[in-house]
């Protein structure tokens, strides 16, 4: 009898049913759900014998890890990672394969000045997905920073020829 337990942290999850009357078992490890890397799959085999013995085995399926940093190129902007808002710099242990979010926020504004989100150092959109790489990746986030100017700050150029008179700035109080 064959059966398959997705082993979390200190406890497991039943991945595949116990199987019997086969010799052998396939199963294919999805790369979607449990981003926490404290995962292992632990395979176990009964054997009965014809007095109705049994001896039970297993065999545990390690992952393999990397890691990744989440970096954004202006200090102090904040990322998501599989939706959870995060400060940044980040650093990140992974599961290889697993397949995590990335999201950088469309802006944000530090020290008064306002950024917009330009692009991901992979060529990502804002949101995008990643296959959590096999080497140690760098993942960076570009802001540009939003340039605002009060039409109060303008120069006038010009005269007015349209019969209207001189430009008067800032005449809250006017009596006639």
């Amino acid at each position: 009898i064959w059966q398959v337990d997705f082993q979390h942290d200190t406890h497991a999850h039943p991945f595949v049913p116990p199987t019997g009357g086969v010799s052998s078992i396939d199963f294919t490890i999805p790369t979607v759900g449990e981003t926490a890397d404290d995962v292992w799959y632990r395979v176990y085999l009964t054997v009965i014998d014809s007095l109705g013995l049994s001896t039970t085995t297993f065999l545990d399926l390690l992952p393999t890890y990397s890691s990744i940093s989440l970096q954004t190129n202006i200090a102090g902007l904040s990322l998501a990672l599989d939706g959870e808002p995060t400060a940044t710099p980040l650093d990140v242990s992974g599961v290889v394969g697993i397949q995590r979010t990335l999201t950088a926020p469309p802006s944000q504004t530090v020290n008064g000045t306002t950024y917009v989100f330009s692009s991901w150092s992979d060529g990502g959109a804002a949101t995008h997905n990643i296959s959590f790489p096999a080497a140690s990746t760098t993942y960076t986030a570009n802001y540009v920073a939003v340039l605002t100017t009060n039409v109060s700050d303008l120069p006038f150029v010009g005269t007015p020829t349209n019969g209207w008179g001189p430009v008067e700035r800032n005449k809250a109080n006017r009596s006639e």
